[in-house]
């Protein structure tokens, strides 16, 4: 507490005081603060898996396209753009819900 000027307190704990309402704004504040940034970091977090998704989506869509010669080889290249195809969408998703 401190000496107010009508020889009162303020109460820094009391919401209902100047300072008391001010140190609850600035709680606040830092709150939400705190939840835009854990949300930038989620946002940054899904483009980076997404970016890697798109990468490896080329690079078997290519290889698949190429083609091997052997059966077992183009079939192994397909299975591998079929598993590239289903990562990205699940990155597309988490992007799309991201904060």
């Amino acid at each position: 507490m401190s000496p107010h000027e009508d020889g009162g307190y303020i109460d820094r704990d009391d919401a209902n005081s100047l300072a008391g309402a001010l140190l609850g704004l600035l709680a606040a504040t830092k709150r939400r603060v705190e939840d835009a940034e854990a949300a930038l970091a989620q946002r940054d977090s899904a483009v980076a898996e997404l970016v890697e998704a798109d990468r490896e989506y080329d690079e078997a869509l290519c290889l698949a396209n190429i083609g091997y010669g052997s059966d077992h080889e183009d079939r192994a290249a397909q299975q591998r753009l079929r598993e590239a195809i289903t990562r990205r969408r699940d990155a597309v998703a988490r992007f799309g819900a991201a904060p």
